[in-house]
């Protein structure tokens, strides 16, 4: 068959073969579709993939079909037109022997069926059945009118499902049709029912006596009503006249006046009840205004209430004192009741102490404990002595001091002197040390600064000298990286990695992962491994395509490339250069398996070969010639020749 159907979702193939991919179409629910989608992988001997740009409805019928060109301006199209005095060759005959046939094998589409191409007689018995009937292919413009009858339709073949919504409407019911109410199942539904005569039941209208309930009806007069609110009683009795109705708070209010209670008492009158009644004093302005100066909790009776008054301290305070005003602090402040300060009282205390101590330091003696009591103190005059001694101790001190005044002097002296030991007529003293020893720690830190910025490998010999236990960014440098990119533990290795005795791998271990991490690789030897000793590979990109080799000028400012062919054409080749230069008007020549060389071209010739042993094409839009008068073309081998093109034998 030279179609294939689908229903909606589904991945669409092409199952037939077809001369060209511009003779397969496609049709969505029997309309040919011109654009809206694309085929992919298409071949002639029957694959590809058609893509759609919007994807057909769930449930729509695809049909991808073949439809051979035979005719172009009514007049025959085959493949290949035969002149005069040419060659015919096999692939020409079975391209139109191929179109002939495909034309003839191709299912022919209900568009394509002329007006009472197909009559009764030249269908026979039982030739179409529902099987071979499209979904949606027969359509209400393909029946004629009166053409389906009662007796062609099966019965219950028509369901409510085949009636279309609105399909049937007043014009359809025969004036006669009576239809009873009970084929009106359950009911009406939401929809009113509207007429312009009257109504007459028998019954009852959802199960009430219509009749009964408009006699009681009639019986009420009009705007009667029997569900009103209290609010809306309230505002009828209020409108009615000398109908006055107290609200709850003014109700409220006329309970609590006494009954005989007036309105007019002047303020003298409610002072004179209130005065005659028990337990009712009053106060007068003047004591509500001392009552008012007075503190809430005051209590003069409390060491507590004072302590609350910003000009009162209370430090000290005890039984039998008194306060005592302090012009100084302009405070109140605990005192003697003879008048004198605590403080007062400890400063006697303390100088009677003294005068005690100062008598008795005046004594001179023996003590061993020299703490000025006892029965034999060591009092001022041994202080004295002491003190007289300390002095010339302290004069010896001085020419100790100045003569160390002097060597310091002479420490800081800076010279020349290459010995710098700080002493002879020019010394390199203090100042000069001061200065190496800081020149000497500004060295220092800038090598601490390298040392601890500097990276540090430990070179093992391969994969099996790995350290069995590493610690956290542990650095390693592999000198034989032969395998790496095989092992589990090392992560990160770039794509297309291989390791090798010539190549050298750096890792640092991860303890969060357990795996050593890649960090970069180089050649053991350079400029031997690249230039010497191996071929060297140029990878390409998505971004700038297959690989390929720079030659820039002398001032790397411009350059040609030499670019490897794409991904697509699947090459695999090698081009050997010759061994020499050639000589002038020579060009470069391949023997069809990548060896290179310089023959020359004789413009005064053109060959041909007399038997074809390989496939040519010949581009659209070209004119070509081959010399006759005969040229063979071997079994399996074919010239195709491209749209708009010529080839012309020479004879």
């Amino acid at each position: 068959m030279a179609e294939s159907t689908y229903t909606a979702p589904a991945t669409y193939t092409i199952t037939f073969p077809s001369l060209s991919q511009s003779e397969v179409k496609v049709s969505i629910n029997g309309v040919l579709q011109s654009s809206g989608f694309t085929i992919s992988g298409y071949a002639t001997s029957g694959s590809g993939t058609v893509s759609f740009t919007s994807a057909p409805a769930s449930g729509a019928h695809v049909r991808i079909f073949r439809d051979t060109t035979i005719l172009s301006n009514q007049a025959p199209a085959p493949k290949a037109d035969f002149q005069a005095g040419a060659t015919i060759q096999s692939a020409d005959l079975n391209n139109n022997m191929d179109q002939v046939l495909y034309k003839l094998a191709e299912k022919v589409d209900s568009g394509d069926i002329s007006i009472d191409a197909v009559d009764t007689q030249a269908i026979r018995d039982l030739n179409v059945t529902t099987a071979k009937i499209a979904n949606n292919a027969v359509i209400s413009s393909k029946i004629a009118s009166n053409a389906v009858v009662e007796s062609k339709i099966s019965d219950g073949a028509i369901t409510s499902a085949k009636i279309a919504n609105g399909a049937i409407v007043d014009a359809d019911i025969n004036t006669s049709a009576a239809i009873a109410g009970t084929k009106v199942n359950p009911n009406f539904g939401s929809q009113s029912i509207a007429t312009t005569g009257n109504i007459t039941v028998t019954g009852t209208v959802d199960g009430r006596d219509v009749a009964t309930d408009g006699t009681k009806l009639d019986g009420i007069e009009p705007s009667a009503t029997a569900d009103q609110t209290a609010a809306e009683v309230r505002t009828l009795v209020d409108s009615a006249t000398d109908s006055n109705v107290f609200t709850d708070a003014e109700k409220t209010k006329l309970t609590g006046i006494a009954t005989g209670a007036t309105a007019n008492q002047s303020a003298a009158d409610i002072r004179s009840l209130v005065d005659s009644a028990t337990d009712s004093n009053v106060f007068t302005d003047t004591e509500k205004t001392k009552l008012t100066g007075i503190s809430v909790g005051a209590d003069v009776t409390s060491a507590n209430s004072i302590n609350v008054l910003t000009d009162v301290d209370t430090t000290g305070v005890a039984e039998g004192k008194i306060l005592k005003y302090q012009a100084s602090s302009s405070s109140f402040i605990v005192a003697e009741d003879d008048g004198s300060t605590a403080a007062s009282v400890a400063a006697a205390n303390t100088a009677n102490t003294a005068l005690s101590r100062v008598n008795a330091y005046l004594h001179d003696g023996t003590n061993a404990q020299r703490d000025g009591v006892g029965a034999n103190p060591q009092g001022l005059a041994y202080a004295i002595a002491t003190a007289d001694t300390a002095v010339a101790n302290a004069g010896s001190a001085a020419t100790a001091a100045s003569n160390v005044t002097t060597t310091v002097s002479t420490y800081l002296h800076d010279g020349t002197n290459p010995a710098g030991d700080g002493v002879g007529s020019n010394p390199q003293g203090l100042a000069y040390a001061i200065s190496q020893a800081n020149a000497a720690v500004t060295t220092s830190n800038a090598a601490s600064t390298l040392v601890s910025s500097a990276v540090f490998y430990t070179l093992i010999a391969n994969f099996a000298a790995f350290p069995s236990s590493p610690s956290n960014q542990d650095r390693i440098e592999v000198a034989d990286s032969t395998g790496l990119e095989s092992q589990s533990i090392i992560a990160g290795l770039q794509a297309g990695f291989s390791g090798s005795a010539a190549l050298i791998v750096r890792l640092q271990y991860n303890s969060s992962t357990s795996k050593w991490d890649f960090l970069q690789y180089f050649a053991a030897d350079p400029e031997a491994r690249y230039l010497t000793r191996n071929l060297p590979v140029v990878t390409g990109d998505s971004t700038n395509g297959s690989g390929q080799i720079t030659l820039n000028c002398e001032a790397n400012s411009h350059g040609i490339k030499i670019k490897g062919p794409p991904h697509s054409a699947g090459a695999n080749y090698t081009l050997t250069l010759p061994n020499d230069t050639g000589i002038n008007g020579q060009a470069l020549t391949t023997n069809g398996s990548g060896v290179l060389s310089f023959a020359t071209v004789d413009s005064a010739f053109i060959e041909t070969p007399q038997a074809i042993s390989v496939n040519k094409i010949i581009a659209a839009s070209t004119n070509a010639g081959m010399m006759g008068p005969a040229v063979a073309i071997n079994s399996g081998v074919s010239i195709t020749v491209g749209a708009n093109s010529l080839l012309t034998v020479l004879n």
